[in-house]
């Protein structure tokens, strides 16, 4: 499990804004025995500054709380959603190829297999099971873990 402390900043509804901690972990993430804490900061991104997880905990504004996501989750999507383009690239180029010899085969495939990669990157998301494994959730200071079904956005 990846971890990092964040501040509720409001609830709306079911929902709890929460700010994830500017400051990422103790420093020792790249080092053996590292905890990470700071690559889920960094998955986070720096465009969002607050965002909305489910309050399955209860928790009010102003308290201390924990985000945690499964440990590759974000590799894995990021793999899924940098890797799918190159992969279906060159599998769109040898295919023009195929049919039709030249480059302007080669790249009208390769833009085929971005338009096929494009459309799965769109489609995947709204699969529960994918978001699922991508899914944050809320821990209290007690670290009794609440899953998440999908994390919102400002």
């Amino acid at each position: 499990m990846i971890e990092a402390g964040a501040t509720v900043e409001r609830i709306d509804g079911k929902f709890a804004w929460v700010r994830p901690d500017t400051i990422g972990g103790c420093g020792r993430c790249a080092e053996p025995g590292g905890c990470g804490a700071a690559r889920l900061t960094d998955a986070l991104g720096t465009r969002r500054k607050i965002f909305a997880l489910p309050n399955d905990i209860g928790a009010r504004p102003g308290d201390r709380v924990t985000v945690a996501i499964q440990e590759g989750a974000p590799l894995r999507a990021a793999l899924f959603s940098y890797g799918l383009g190159a992969v279906c690239a060159v599998a769109g180029a040898s295919a023009g190829t195929l049919l039709w010899p030249g480059d302007a085969g080669a790249g009208w495939g390769a833009i085929t297999g971005l338009c096929c990669a494009a459309l799965l990157n769109r489609l995947f998301p709204r699969s529960s099971r994918w978001r699922a494994g991508l899914s944050m959730g809320l821990m209290a200071n007690d670290r009794a873990c609440t899953q998440a079904t999908s994390p919102g956005t400002e």
